[in-house]
């Protein structure tokens, strides 16, 4: 293989593999970036995969000798980013011994040969959706904090995606809450003037599949504030995100997801209208002295026309009181204030001045929502279960 290019481009397309790389692994080709220079193309293709994720990206380049072969991806990369900077030549013989070369800077690193690598699957599905980048950006910044991050059941480490004709829904639960943000499908969407637009959100299936969190994590470094649209496309057992010129791929895991819709309440005793901002920042001041390890609840107790926070610890006491508009109920609740800030930010993304918070039973547990809309609408929906007040 003989290539020559820009270093900084290459280091650009380098960069998003490495998160499908396992640098400690026993096994020296899961630390690997697979590089294919094709001449006919003219273009360099990346590879890193884990055997759970994987990311392909492709750049130009000038092409003298095409050829295939694996390289460590975080020392590669280590190297194009210290490099002088603009065209570099990378250079490997019949051994896969590796030169880098860039104006007075040259480096030999050791390669392998590219049949190595593990079979990729097939990156390309039959049932797909497409969505703006920064609007997928902006559902998964809404509901990322909250999938499982331990094995104790499985199917809640994922992140579901349920899409159908009407409405996109991403979901994630860790048994304590639950986080859901959703999109309305439109089919022949208007501007405020009555103009055809290009709609945010378009699908050709109905059907639910189950990413795990830690990948959808790794994607969401990638996306940008772009109105690009990023193809999701659903194979057997992979979900493939196809977007610019990067695609990222997943395993999909088993199982049957969480009832959702069954555990967020319907009725509601009690209903609470308060300024997000206001809200928010007394949650963050009330929680300054909760002490995680034993993890310390915060008091929510609710009258006529205040919202009373309150938390003691051994570091201290602080009570916090936020004015309310209240229907129905009083009420007094503990919640882990962790899960209510994180909620809270949640919804700070749509940037809502108000929002709702709906209580049913203290066993049915919070519900944050807007204020815009009915629940049916809603572009998220927050539950955070309570935790057992002592006294």
């Amino acid at each position: 293989m003989k290539i020559r290019i820009d270093s900084r481009r290459l280091s650009e397309a380098l960069t998003p593999t490495l998160c499908a790389l396992t640098p400690k692994s026993a096994l020296s080709v899961l630390s690997s970036v697979r590089l294919e220079a094709d001449k006919d193309a003219g273009t360099l293709t990346l590879t890193g995969y884990d055997l759970q994720k994987g990311v392909t990206s492709t750049v130009e380049c000038e092409v003298e000798d095409g050829g295939c072969m694996l390289i460590d991806g975080h020392r590669l990369s280590l190297i194009v980013k210290n490099l002088p900077g603009g065209l570099m030549d990378l250079e490997s013989d019949d051994k896969f011994i590796t030169s880098i070369k860039s104006g007075k800077s040259n480096f030999e690193i050791s390669g392998s040969t590219g049949t190595e690598f593990p079979t990729l699957p097939a990156l390309s599905g039959e049932r797909y959706f497409e969505i703006k980048q920064n609007l997928l950006k902006k559902m998964l910044q809404q509901v990322l904090f909250s999938y499982a991050q331990t094995d104790d059941k499985p199917t809640l480490t994922g992140v579901y995606f349920g899409v159908d004709e009407k409405l996109l829904e991403i979901c994630t639960c860790d048994g304590y809450r639950i986080s859901l943000a959703r999109r309305k499908i439109e089919t022949d969407p208007k501007d405020a003037k009555g103009n055809p637009v290009e709609p945010e959100l378009t699908t050709n299936f109905s059907d639910s599949f189950l990413v795990p969190g830690k990948n959808i994590a790794e994607l969401f470094k990638l996306l940008e504030d772009s109105d690009e649209k990023i193809r999701i496309e659903l194979a057997r057992k992979h979900a493939i995100f196809s977007f610019a010129d990067k695609i990222f791929f997943s395993r999909l895991l088993d199982g049957t997801y969480l009832n959702f819709h069954g555990s967020i309440p319907k009725d509601c005793r009690t209903k609470i209208t308060v300024g997000l901002g206001e809200i928010t920042r007394a949650v963050e001041r009330a929680g300054l002295l909760t002490e995680e390890k034993i993890k310390t609840p915060m008091r929510f107790t609710l009258t006529e026309d205040e919202l009373e926070l309150k938390c003691s610890s051994a570091q201290g006491r602080t009570r916090e009181v936020v004015g309310v508009e209240v229907e129905g109920d009083k009420a007094a609740l503990g919640f882990n204030h962790r899960y209510l800030l994180d909620a809270l930010r949640g919804a700070a993304i749509s940037q809502d001045e108000k929002i709702e918070m709906r209580l049913n039973t203290k066993l049915n547990g919070l519900l944050i929502k807007s204020t815009k809309a009915d629940t049916d609408d809603d572009e998220y929906l927050y539950l955070v279960l309570p935790v057992v007040l002592n006294n």
